[in-house]
């Protein structure tokens, strides 16, 4: 039997990761400074409990359709409209948005702003980022964290012709174009944020 159709749920995803480069175990960990590329677009797919060095962590994982530095991506997106799933994790901030601004299968941004002085004084410095909600991509269906795949249904088909305006060409002009459905459309940077939050700090 192949090795390759199992694998250990120990083991990490490919990892998104805009904070540090390269790992405590081999000696070369380096912290990252916060940049306008620190962010990915995708659709969200689910969080997992794991650990880490024997603390509890999240660990999310999204569907990435593209990345603002592609040196943040263990592993290249192989396919820009599918998407690749990719996890990385997470700290109190973008814990407490996933778990209530968005649901699993939205497509959206998510952002890395870097370290940011608390408000009150005295506290300790905290991780800040910025989770948008794409507006203008279809989301995808996930059941208990796993994306059930468009198999090509009639409904998808329908949306994909009604998004069609009349008269228009059944195939968009280019060489080798072929037309999606509407939910194979990955999330873009038109992205529309969300009202920022005040942190309870």
């Amino acid at each position: 039997m192949s090795d390759e159709r199992f694998r250990d749920t120990a083991d990490f995803l490919p990892t998104w990761n805009c904070k540090y480069t390269g790992s405590t175990k081999g000696g070369d960990l380096e912290k990252l400074e916060a940049t306008p590329e620190s962010w990915i677009i995708g659709w969200y797919i689910g969080t997992r409990d794991g650990e880490i060095n024997g603390d509890p962590v999240k660990i999310h994982t999204v569907r990435v359709v593209e990345v603002g530095n592609p040196a943040h991506l263990s592993e290249p997106i192989d396919d820009a409209v599918k998407g690749k799933d990719y996890e990385f994790i997470g700290d109190f901030v973008i814990n407490d948005r996933l778990a209530t601004k968005i649901q699993p299968g939205q497509a959206c941004k998510i952002q890395w702003m870097g370290l940011t002085q608390p408000k009150k004084q005295g506290g300790r410095p905290y991780h800040n980022w910025k989770l948008f909600e794409d507006t203008h991509t279809e989301p995808i269906t996930v059941k208990d964290g796993v994306v059930v795949e468009d198999l090509g249904s009639s409904v998808s088909e329908m949306v994909a012709e009604e998004a069609i305006p009349e008269g228009a060409p059944s195939v968009p002009a280019g060489p080798g174009s072929e037309p999606q459905a509407a939910q194979a459309n990955p999330p873009t940077a038109a992205a529309q944020p969300e009202e920022d939050d005040d942190l309870p700090f």
